[in-house]
């Protein structure tokens, strides 16, 4: 399965992009008790056509999520 690494996160665009280059369709921004995270979504019909779909999601039908922390402070 390709890890989160495999994806390169654009912090000045908010989005995420896939191996094969296809931005995130959304990006959301999401707290838990202790973090605060963002969450890139792929787009459904850009994951169904991807030859590379059952290396990167076990879904049968959804597209691709990622789930990143926050930017560092230091890198902005």
């Amino acid at each position: 399965m390709l890890g989160k690494a495999a994806f390169t996160i654009d912090w000045d665009n908010e989005q995420a992009i896939c191996p094969h280059g296809a931005p995130s369709g959304s990006w959301t921004k999401l707290k838990n008790k202790d973090h605060t995270y963002l969450q890139a979504r792929f787009a459904e019909a850009g994951c169904r056509a991807c030859p590379d779909r059952a290396q990167c999601t076990a879904s049968a039908n959804g597209p691709r999520s990622i789930a990143v922390l926050r930017r560092a402070p230091h890198e902005i």
